[in-house]
């Protein structure tokens, strides 16, 4: 008894009939593929190189220090002793 009647032997050895899905298949792996490489070259992304902070937008701690130096709360010694301790690299110019 034939059992591929009427389809012409085209399924027979896993041969014809499985193309599309292999089509399928690759087209979803090539869409993929451009995905993850969209999302690692495109601005803001996870891998995007760092951009330096905006003038101002640094450590709260530190503009706090800045703004009871500029209000005359604290002189420059302690100012500096304060920025060092932060890890702020603060130029130590002597004045005069």
């Amino acid at each position: 008894m034939n059992l591929n009647h009427g389809f012409g032997g085209r399924f027979q050895h896993g041969h014809g009939g499985g193309w599309p899905f292999g089509l399928f298949f690759l087209l979803i792996l090539l869409i993929l593929g451009g995905l993850l490489v969209w999302s690692l070259i495109r601005p803001g992304g996870r891998h995007a190189p760092l951009r330096p902070p905006a003038a101002g937008a640094g450590d709260p701690a530190l503009e706090q220090a800045r703004l009871r130096y500029a209000r005359g709360e604290i002189d420059r010694d302690e100012f500096v002793r304060i920025a060092r301790d932060l890890g702020s690299p603060v130029s130590v110019e002597e004045p005069g």
